[in-house]
């Protein structure tokens, strides 16, 4: 059975930031069974839905937030896949040798 782990990061309209959160499969289930969940391989299509859903899950499981779906949905202005997010001062491999001048 695959393992599945994602980290997430989590900006309320307070600005309060939760960081950290890590799901796993027990929450990837978890959605799964949600009215507008997706199967695994179906998530590309509510991207948006998913990683805000897998981050509010995952941080209750681990005692993060005591906030209902409904109103972490509300008041969460951003989550951040911080697994797959791309540092500000990455440099652009095709952009490597490159002058100003050309």
């Amino acid at each position: 059975m695959t393992a599945v782990k994602g980290k997430f990061s989590a900006r309320f309209e307070d600005g309060t930031v939760l960081s950290d959160i890590e799901s796993d499969q027990r929450d990837l289930a978890a959605f799964e069974l949600q009215p507008f969940g997706a199967p695994f391989h179906e998530m590309h299509k509510v991207i948006f839905t998913s990683m805000r859903w897998l981050a509010w899950h995952a941080a209750k499981r681990a005692g993060l937030t005591k906030l209902a779906w409904e109103k972490w949905d509300a008041t969460c202005v951003e989550v951040t896949d911080l697994e797959s997010e791309v540092p500000d001062d990455a440099a652009d491999p095709g952009q490597r040798g490159r002058s100003d001048a050309t």
